[in-house]
């Protein structure tokens, strides 16, 4: 009974989200050209392609999805998802209530630990899902300002609908190409300076952007040594790195000063090559 009741509020919800209504499109697109083709296989004298209506193939999506949803309530001021936590097994729909989305900004919080508001989010709305779909970490705040009853995704279906549905995986991309990341669209746009990535679609950019993890420095630590093995590409966010060596006398001197936007070991990665400076 508990199933059936869960199965109907996730259904009714889901119904009316943004993503729903776009999986709609898509198999009514679809519907109408097959349509078209079974006319046209008609005037030819072929046989016709049988046809699962838009409303069908949506009902199964509901289905699959409604499946192992799980219903959660939150007090008010509760953090659903932390920004930069691994925590990655589900994706939230809002059934019941309202929460706000945060991040925290460095350009813009430098002296002070405080996180700056980037949207609301409302009845039927989601969130969650850019950590699912690239495999890596939460990438903002989301906290209830009142109770709420969130319905929740987990990972293992969603794999399952973009698995049978490619074109669901398109959907939550294109929702989160949308999204006013400024971390993404920094990250993004100094990806897109390097060569052998500046013909790359958005999909492929996105998923390396959100695929990145923040390392901290000290004043002072050093990154990597002369002789260092080079496994990855780093962009810096925020503060300056200094590039030295040695000359041959023993005297140490600074080639370079990298600041905000500068990129290290985008080529030396690909082959793990030793560190020069």
């Amino acid at each position: 009974m508990r199933a059936l009741v869960r199965s109907k509020l996730f259904s009714r919800t889901f119904e009316d989200s943004s993503l729903a209504r776009n999986i709609k499109i898509s198999f009514y697109k679809e519907e109408l050209a097959m349509y078209r083709l079974n006319d046209q296989l008609k005037k030819a004298g072929q046989p016709t392609i049988s046809i699962t209506t838009a409303d069908d193939r949506f009902r199964q999506i509901v289905d699959l999805l409604g499946r192992d949803a799980r219903m959660a309530f939150f007090d008010p001021d509760i953090k659903v998802i932390m920004e930069g936590f691994r925590e990655t097994d589900f994706m939230y729909l809002v059934s019941q209530g309202a929460c706000n989305v945060s991040v925290f900004d460095w350009q813009i919080n430098k002296m002070r630990m405080e996180d700056i508001h980037v949207r609301s989010l409302k009845v039927c709305d989601y969130f969650g899902e850019i950590s699912l779909v690239h495999d890596g970490v939460r990438t903002a705040n989301v906290i209830t300002t009142n109770y709420c009853s969130l319905l929740k995704i987990s990972l293992v279906s969603l794999w399952e609908l973009c698995a049978n549905y490619p074109f669901f995986r398109k959907s939550l991309m294109a929702h989160i190409h949308l999204y006013d990341d400024q971390t993404r669209i920094f990250l993004s746009t100094i990806l897109r300076e390097i060569p052998y990535l500046e013909d790359c679609g958005d999909d492929t950019i996105s998923a390396l952007a959100f695929s990145m993890k923040i390392d901290f420095l000290e004043n002072g630590a050093t990154y990597y040594n002369i002789g260092d093995s080079t496994k990855c590409m780093s962009i810096i966010q925020d503060g300056t790195i200094e590039l030295r060596t040695t000359m041959d006398n023993g005297t140490p001197i600074v080639l370079e000063r990298l600041a905000r936007g500068a990129i290290l070991g985008a080529y030396a990665m690909l082959v793990e090559d030793e560190a020069q400076v």
